[in-house]
């Protein structure tokens, strides 16, 4: 069992997922690498990377069907840790060990309890198990596809990007609902810096001291 899969989620960032992937590979030439076009177009040549094309799902109107989609691959990778991890992530540095717990990340409370922000967290293999045991139940609730959403993007868009504002699902308040209902635990992992709004500047990142990755990040490291 290999430690790391890497779950990268593509869409209209196809020069941000470059350079993620190069650097991933980079730290970790064992890792496997799993690249999901969201009704997009994208290539990359190496053999620890592969490459699927799906139809666009992360949209309010498809509920879960993103968010199982992306779980479901990392799980049958059958990798140690599943990691979920954004395009417009910033990698530093090695990643720390992960904790002791079922999902991890940069964790923030939500009405129905703790959850890791999505740009990047990751979870143990037998966390994923169990979501994808009960994938129907996801798929199921209609509460899902009347979230509102929101726009993918408002301001502070990357040079190398796509506007789009078709609005996306909350994958936070889907996960917290999943989370509580296995009882999975949730635990911080050191090193990852990680919010949904505003962006990381090259300026904000000097001042965070020693960090492996930061999300949202706009500049030009």
């Amino acid at each position: 069992m290999r430690d790391y899969c890497f779950v990268v989620n593509v869409y209209k960032d196809q020069e941000l997922a470059t350079i993620l992937i190069d650097r991933l590979l980079d730290l970790y030439p064992d890792c496997v690498i799993k690249v999901l076009l969201d009704g997009t177009q994208y290539t990359y040549q190496h053999p620890r990377v592969s490459v699927k094309s799906f139809e666009r799902v992360k949209i309010a109107e498809y509920g879960a069907l993103w968010l199982i989609r992306y779980i479901n691959e990392g799980f049958i990778s059958g990798c140690k840790y599943i990691i979920k991890i954004d395009p417009d992530t910033l990698i530093l540095d090695r990643f720390m060990e992960p904790p002791d717990a079922d999902i991890f990340g940069s964790i923030i409370k939500f009405p129905h309890g703790q959850v890791p922000t999505g740009g990047i967290f990751g979870m143990k293999f037998d966390a994923a198990k169990k979501m994808m045991s009960d994938y129907k139940y996801w798929i199921d609730q209609s509460k899902y596809k009347k979230l509102q959403g929101y726009p993918r993007y408002t301001q502070n868009i990357h040079p190398h990007e796509e506007r789009d504002e078709q609005p996306i699902i909350i994958e936070e308040i889907v996960l917290c609902d999943i989370i509580k209902r296995l009882g999975l635990s949730v635990g911080t992992w050191e090193g990852i810096v990680n919010r949904f709004r505003p962006v990381y500047t090259d300026s904000d990142i000097e001042m965070l001291g020693k960090v492996s990755a930061v999300h949202p990040y706009l500049g030009d490291k």
